[in-house]
């Protein structure tokens, strides 16, 4: 009898130490499980934010850029149509002074 009470008690803490340290076990893998999921969620989200700040910045850049292209377009154009009016207008200028210079000088050499 002493045996088989003895067998009992065994069975008794052998499948209380077992539950116990299955118990611990599946806490350990929980929490390890939960920190590797935080850890890649974390990476997830920092990639993300840093894809969208990466586009923030582009689109500045981008933004920045083409004000730049515009202006030196702006000015180059200015310039270049500043340059031809002046042309145009010294040409024509020109071609007044001479005529009205010729036509004095007809006009004195017929008096």
């Amino acid at each position: 009898m002493k045996d088989q009470v003895e067998n009992e008690v065994k069975n008794q803490v052998k499948d209380e130490e077992k539950d116990k340290v299955k118990d611990e076990e599946k806490d350990k893998v929980k929490d390890q499980v939960k920190d590797e999921l935080k850890d890649e969620e974390k990476d997830e989200v920092k990639n993300e934010v840093k894809d969208e700040e990466n586009d923030e910045v582009k689109d500045e850049m981008k933004d920045e850029v083409k004000d730049q292209v515009k202006d030196q377009v702006k000015d180059q154009v200015k310039d270049q149509v500043k340059d031809q009016v002046k042309d145009e207008v010294k040409n024509q200028v020109k071609d007044e002074v001479k005529n009205q210079v010729k036509d004095e000088v007809k006009n004195q050499v017929k008096d």
